[in-house]
């Protein structure tokens, strides 16, 4: 497995849930990501998780996106605080900022759909599950200040192997 810093590189893709035109335009596609840890505390210890990725180009002109999701909190005023969490599993995680989209501001919140059965945040169980039988993380969108509602499954698949150029 290939840790840069506190993060795991891992391969994926990205399947949209939500019908064509409701909210964000997302498309399908490979993805490249990373779940990380923000502080880096070893091993198993609490901190605060991230997940993120770059996604095919949704419009022109061909920029890919990148998007980046923390550990908050899933409350009313969870999409901008953040909250260290002890496990992946059941952890909630926001954008930390809106996206602009066609005059609007946008949300993304993903939840792990995999259940990981090993207590903790360590970075090698989460890349041990992802090269054993990958993952999957639900990703929903909430337009301004209204609810979330399904877009996107993000599955990771296969860790990176070392010395391939992520920049």
């Amino acid at each position: 497995q290939l840790q840069i810093g506190f993060a795991t590189a891992v391969d994926g893709t990205i399947e949209r849930i939500a019908a064509t035109g409701e909210g964000l335009p997302m498309v399908p596609g490979e993805v490249v990501g990373r779940v990380s840890k923000g502080v880096g505390l070893p091993g198993a210890l609490l901190d605060i998780a991230g997940v993120a990725w770059r996604m095919p180009p949704p419009l022109p002109p061909s920029i890919p996106w990148d998007l980046l999701l923390a550990s908050t909190t899933g409350g009313a005023l969870g999409r901008i605080l953040l909250r260290p969490v002890t496990s992946w599993s059941g952890a909630t995680f926001s954008t930390l900022m809106p996206l602009g989209f066609r005059g609007g501001v946008w949300w993304l919140r993903a939840r792990l759909a995999t259940l990981i059965e090993v207590p903790g945040l360590s970075l090698d169980t989460i890349a041990d599950q992802i090269g054993r039988s990958g993952i999957d993380f639900d990703i929903e969108q909430a337009a301004g200040t209204g609810d979330f509602r399904p877009l996107a499954r993000l599955s990771l698949r296969e860790v990176v192997p070392p010395g391939r150029d992520l920049a």
